[in-house]
């Protein structure tokens, strides 16, 4: 079986080296490396292992992002399986012979494996049972993991259907990508393994730092474009998943900071509205339709004026629990 590793590349020079090597050492078909403008010597690098090994692929473009960039991978990738992997992570040693011996023993349209998350300070191992899953019971399970480096995909499935990242997210692309996969597949096969390991020691401590009311918009929008190519492909839609999009949103909230947050309300308003046009039955979650009325009330209190007496400011917050009380209850469909 040939497996195409496709790895986007963008001031990665520190780590990349460690990154291919642990590829190489293995029996795959190619490996396709797309250097998105990278301002560091990841470029050359690139260059000085591509004359080295005749299964690797060089692409440069000027920096357009990882979805640009491991789009042009897919259009480059010649072999009949893809892999993804992060130029600042590295896979274990038998990562492809496991994979090969799973897909010689199954055939599914989508593959899953454990990994290994390193941060820091600490170290984290995610493993999934073996065995097979239907893919929206997959979805809806702890298993379920949004980056798609976890993941080993069927080239024909992708490129048949025009599955690509949405080059307009600059964050959540790997969620719209996967899930539109998923829509498609019957089944995920689990293996019982650490495959990858995901080095996250700088992520860690940027991620909060950035939020603002486009960032944290970013997983509405990836739902949209789920939905989007759901209702173009009459797919079928994973509740579960939008509803989980929605629920990173009001995660993300409450850490931003204060003067973004009537943008929020804003942005929230018209990408909800666009999940309900292509997705008429999403308006069955009443939580997510008062969600950005609850957002304004919460920011509201937080502000009571000074002037109002004690016995005012306790029943304004009594109104305001018992609001969260119902929104909690909508959000279970309770009632």
């Amino acid at each position: 079986m040939k497996i195409s590793v496709l790895i986007p590349v963008y001031n990665s020079d520190k780590y990349l080296s460690r990154c291919i090597d642990s590829i190489l050492t293995q029996n795959i078909y190619e490996l396709i490396l797309v250097n998105d403008g990278s301002k560091d010597s990841s470029g050359s690098i690139c260059e000085l292992y591509a004359k080295q090994d005749k299964r690797i692929q060089v692409f440069h473009q000027e920096n357009k992002g990882v979805s640009a960039a491991r789009n042009l991978a897919l259009e480059k990738a010649t072999g009949e399986r893809i892999a993804f992997v992060d130029a600042d992570d590295y896979v274990e040693k038998d990562w492809i012979e496991i994979l090969t011996n799973a897909l010689k023993s199954e055939e599914s349209e989508i593959y899953f494996y454990g990994y290994r998350s390193i941060h820091s300070d600490s170290i984290e191992e995610s493993l999934p049972d073996k065995g097979s899953m239907e893919a929206k019971e997959f979805v809806e399970s702890s298993f379920y993991h949004q980056a798609v480096w976890s993941y080993l995909f069927r080239t024909s499935l992708i490129r048949e259907n025009g599955i690509i990242f949405p080059v307009e997210l600059k964050y959540s692309e790997d969620q719209a990508f996967l899930l539109k996969y998923l829509s498609l597949c019957r089944n995920v096969i689990l293996i019982h393994n650490i495959l990858y390991n995901y080095y996250c020691a700088n992520y860690d401590s940027a991620v909060f730092q950035s939020l603002n009311a486009v960032r944290i918009t970013y997983n509405l929008k990836a739902a949209n474009d789920f939905l989007e190519f759901c209702c173009h492909k009459k797919a079928g839609i994973h509740d579960f998943a939008v509803w989980r999009l929605y629920e990173d949103y009001f995660l993300f909230y409450p850490k931003i900071k204060k003067e973004y947050r009537k943008e929020c309300q804003e942005l929230y308003n018209a990408e909800y509205k666009k999940t309900t046009h292509y997705y008429p039955e999403f308006r069955k979650h009443s939580y997510f339709r008062l969600s950005s009325y609850n957002l304004y009330w919460m920011d509201s209190l937080r502000r009571l004026p000074e002037t109002l007496n004690y016995t005012e400011k306790y029943i304004i917050r009594k109104i305001g629990n018992l609001n969260r009380k119902i929104s909690h209850l909508l959000k279970l469909n309770i009632i």
